[in-house]
């Protein structure tokens, strides 16, 4: 670097700082704050007043290079050319990164006063960027204020230094403007900057923002494995694990992802995002390609995905590959368990064989003993099953189990009689219900002995109920009662040949509360209570939910029996949103998925043909309600009885009318559907206004959380019915069976001595004609896919497992709070029979109201199977001769 002879030259400063921050997901996240470059032009052209000569200052030449700190040691006086000399030093020690020199000699460069207006000011701007270098933020913004208020307002430079100052003294809100403004006035911000609007919006908690910042860098940048990885870990936090499963899957395509653990990680975020195949097959296959060592953990990660994915079998096959590696009896042992469950004896058998040459521990013998007699008995071998429960009974742990069982197979029970199950306690004594479904130890339940017979048609002459070759009634539900006896075996359910009348007259009026629970004791009930009756405890003062004993009343014709037992051979889903194969029965008597649970739900019987008059009421926080009343024709075409064909061209569920009686200025509105087991194609759905006499086609996506007229936006069309939506905006998890307190035979409620005035109180619908029965149910979650919208984000189902009706629906709004609740009282129509629900009850946990559909008692009896509808009655051309 050279000056002219006896001429004076300032120096132009820009700094650079790399700042090392780490965001709560446990990312390091290099943010390059300040990008800068240290500059040596030349300011003589720029501040021709600062050009003059400096008596006794000889600039250096390229043959005479003299140090700077040298120089300025004989300048004596002057404080000119202090100023530069020492502006030249800032200079150095900032391209050195040497910040703190950098400020020293900056200071007093400005301290000499020597230079004019300008050059003071454009040091002072320097300065200031040298404090965010060197740590000291909280003395630059100041000094970034001032420069910005005149020219320097056009400088993306000095805002960006703003930006950045105010992020070194976390004032994060006060960052966000100003690095806004710097972006918006160049045409191509720098990396740096998406990094540090990054780390902004990042410790803002604005994720949404944040992944939308990483996403715009890397499509002006490029790839970038950092990046992708930043947005891959804040999907995460935000908990949209299939955005985060793709981002992953776009940098492991494009080869960003090599280490084992990275491809660890994608595979458990599309197991957390709903994908748990895809995770398996992915897993499986880097396996296979020596991408992943394929030692025991990584086969037993494997398993892990495959039992996640439902696929036993698959898991099975990766489990033994584990146990050969480690030769730990435990392994063995786990793979006999997941064979019972299979009810694959032989394999059962052999596996525990393999336990114990592997030296299975004296702790988990007693289990092993119990699990051998088991698989033995299950395959006709009584002598060696003795032996095995004999051996089982030195255990203490489970010698009261062994000694049951030896008694049970000298008294010649069948194997019929026995419920196996997965069992989430460690002691393998609870039946399966008594908590989610898991992986633990399976175990098994005593079927209760026959209470009574039931008649011919309807159950086999032992009193167990419709016969089904194995442990479970023809529904799907386990036969035997819990082993607490809270729940009753199940022998057949109320119908035609035990009962008569109908469900207006309670088959149990002698039945009286076991307890009540209220707000103040249900902590101890909080096991089997859903989130949403919890919530209507707390918030509701005197709201109580009566218990009584449990009466298993769930019954169907037997041909749905049989069509259900047979549609375990076909049945099957194409796409969660078409069903094929199935016949007149459940499709799914032994569900695998959340989906097939809402399908049981869907296609259950409920007679060929139904003509029911309901109200529904909208009760206001104040108490005040507003009811309408309608009249619903409904011909069946899936479970019809006098055409028992199996799904065909059009998939059609049934055919539906509506008509509004009242009130007045409503009356007349009539709505039309043809409702479908293909939802791809889309229901068909008319309406007419009222006094109009014309139907309009209505769009085929209309559903969802599009508003059900006349409910103040409290039921969202796929709450009608408790739910009749599509399948496709949602990731469906099915957690297994749960003992819970749910709605059941509301015989008392459904009573036509009662007035809705009775029954509707302020808040909440009257606690005292309710009743409260433990039963188990399907716990079945349903999650807004990323990238699909809906005004519930999550929805968790409550399933009958003996009828698969929906009792109770926990809603959540997008914030993850709960947010409405619903609550179907289920009723058995023992003359049919079939079970439903009536009243529905939709509590907004907000705002005090809530909701009730379904509501008969001031109606006539809704009349079945009366056989006048045809598909004729429902054409559009023919509805149009109904309306008025």
């Amino acid at each position: 670097m050279t000056t002219a002879p006896g001429t004076a030259r300032t120096y132009r400063s820009r700094t650079m700082v790399v700042i090392q921050s780490r965001v709560s997901s446990g990312w390091l996240i290099s943010l390059s704050l300040l990008a800068g470059l240290i500059s040596q032009a030349a300011l003589a052209e720029q501040y021709r007043s600062e050009v003059k000569e400096i008596p006794g200052y000889t600039p250096p030449t390229q043959q005479q290079e003299v140090p700077p700190e040298e120089r300025l040691k004989k300048l004596g006086d002057n404080p000119y050319a202090k100023a530069l000399t020492l502006q030249e030093m800032a200079s150095n020690a900032a391209q050195n990164k040497d910040y703190k020199a950098a400020i020293k000699h900056l200071e007093a460069a400005i301290d000499t006063n020597a230079l004019a207006g300008v050059a003071q000011a454009d040091m002072r701007r320097d300065l200031a960027t040298l404090y965010v270098a060197g740590g000291q933020p909280a003395k630059a913004i100041g000094m970034l204020q001032e420069a910005l208020r005149g020219d320097g307002d056009r400088d993306p430079e000095l805002h960006y230094a703003l930006a950045a100052a105010y992020v070194g003294v976390k004032k994060y809100s006060e960052a966000v403007s100003p690095l806004e403004k710097a972006m918006s006035l160049t045409r191509a911000p720098k990396a740096a900057w998406y990094d540090l609007m990054f780390a902004i919006r990042h410790r803002l908690g604005q994720l949404d923002a944040a992944a939308a910042v990483l996403q715009e860098k890397l499509d002006k940048f490029g790839a970038d494995k950092q990046a992708w990885m930043q947005l891959t870990a804040v999907h995460v936090q935000n908990k949209k694990y299939d955005q985060a499963a793709a981002t992953m899957a776009v940098a492991y395509r494009q080869g960003y992802l090599t280490d084992p653990d990275e491809l660890r990680q994608l595979a458990g975020l599309y197991t957390k995002g709903g994908a748990p195949y895809e995770a398996a097959a992915l897993m499986q296959q880097w396996i296979s390609d020596k991408k992943l060592a394929g030692d025991a953990a990584d086969w037993e990660h494997l398993a892990g995905l495959w039992l996640a994915a439902k696929e036993r079998e698959k898991a099975l096959a990766a489990m033994a590959q584990a146990a050969r590696k480690t030769g730990k009896p435990n392994q063995y042992l786990e793979i006999a368990q997941l064979n019972m469950e299979l009810e694959n004896w032989p394999q059962a058998a052999n596996a525990i064989q393999e336990a114990f040459k592997h030296g299975l521990p004296k702790n988990r013998a007693g289990d092993a003993y119990v699990a051998m007699g088991i698989s033995q008995f299950q395959m006709g071998q009584n002598d060696a099953a003795m032996g095995s429960f004999t051996a089982a009974a030195s255990h203490p742990k489970v010698s009261k189990l062994a000694r049951q069982w030896l008694d049970f197979i000298r008294a010649g029970v069948r194997p019929s009689q026995v419920a196996l199950h997965k069992n989430t306690a460690d002691d393998g004594l609870v039946p399966e219900g008594e908590g989610y479904t898991g992986t633990a130890a399976t175990a098994v339940a005593i079927a209760d002995l026959p209470q009574r017979s039931a008649s011919k048609g309807y159950g086999a002459d032992s009193g167990e109920g419709y016969p089904t070759g194995d442990q479970y009634i023809p529904m799907g539900g386990i036969r035997a009662g819990s082993a607490d006896g809270r729940i009753p075996a199940w022998t057949g359910g109320l119908h035609p040949g035990n009962t008569t009348g109908n469900a207006r007259i309670d088959p149990y009026p002698d039945d009286k509360p076991l307890y009540v629970v209220t707000a103040s004791n249900m902590s101890e009930h909080a096991a089997h209570l859903s989130l949403g009756h919890q919530r209507l405890l707390k918030q509701y003062e005197g709201y109580k939910m009566p218990v009584y004993p449990s009466r298993r009343s769930a019954a169907y014709p037997e041909a749905i029996y049989k069509a259900t037992l047979e549609n375990q051979k076909t049945a099957r889903l194409i796409d969660p949103d078409v069903l094929e194969g199935a016949r007149l029965g459940f499709p799914f008597r032994r569900p695998k998925t959340g989906n097939e649970v809402i399908w049981n739900h869907r296609t259950r019987y409920r007679g060929n043909s139904l003509t029911m008059r309901s109200a529904q009421a909208l009760v206001l926080a104040d108490g005040t309600h507003n009811i309408s009343k309608g009249i619903a024709d409904i011909l069946f075409v899936y479970g019809n009885l006098n055409n028992p064909g199996e799904i065909g061209e059009g998939h059609l569920l049934l055919y539906y009318l509506w008509r509004v009686l009242g009130p007045s200025q409503m009356a007349g509105l009539t709505a039309l559907a043809h409702e479908t087991t293909d939802l791809k194609r889309g229901r068909q759905v008319w309406a007419a206004p009222p006094n109009i006499a014309r139907l309009f086609r209505l769009p085929a996506n209309i559903g969802y959380d599009y508003p059900s007229g006349g409910t103040g936006g409290l039921q969202f069309i796929d709450q009608i019915n408790m739910y009749n939506g599509g399948f496709d905006k949602y990731t469906w998890r099915l957690h297994g069976r749960k003992p819970m307190l749910v709605p059941y035979n509301a015989f008392r409620g459904y009573s036509d001595k009662l007035k809705y005035s009775d029954l509707l109180g302020k808040k909440h619908y009257n606690q005292e004609y309710t009743r409260y029965e433990m039963h188990r149910v399907w716990v079945v979650e349903a999650e807004t896919r990323p990238g699909e919208s809906h005004k519930f984000s999550r929805r968790v189902f409550y399933v009958d497992e003996d009828a698969y009706g929906i009792l109770m629906v926990d809603c959540y709004d997008q914030d993850g709070e709960l947010w409405r609740f619903q609550e179907g009282h289920g009723i058995s129509h023992y003359n049919v029979p079939m079970t439903t629900t009536s009243p529905d009850l939709i509590y907004d946990l907000r705002d005090g109201r809530y909701l009730a559909t379904v509501l008969t008692n001031e109606e006539d009896l809704v009349e079945f199977n009366n056989d006048k509808y045809n598909a004729r009655y429902f054409n559009p051309a023919q509805v149009k001769t109904l309306l008025r």
